[in-house]
């Protein structure tokens, strides 16, 4: 239990350090990240548009249809599976 809380405050602090730049778009995958979701959505900062995904099919799958032109973007992850399915 103790655990779990830890990694959520970790992942609502990456939320919070998120929601204070300029950035138009954050994808986020699994239960845990959830909470950066909701960080950016507390912070009142309505410029970011949040995703959330059960999946990594599903975030990829979004990300390959959603983004057609040459963007730049970010990965935070823990594990590269994402990361490998975009590639």
């Amino acid at each position: 239990m103790y655990r779990r809380k830890a990694i959520e405050k970790i992942h609502f602090e990456v939320g919070k350090y998120i929601s204070e730049r300029k950035i138009d778009e954050v994808v986020v995958v699994g239960k845990e990240a959830k909470a950066i979701v909701e960080a950016i959505e507390k912070s009142g900062n309505k410029a970011i548009t949040t995703h959330c995904f059960e999946s990594n099919c599903e975030a990829v799958s979004y990300i390959k249809e959603s983004f057609k032109e040459e963007i730049v973007f970010s990965i935070l992850s823990s594990m590269s599976a994402i990361l490998n399915s975009l590639i």
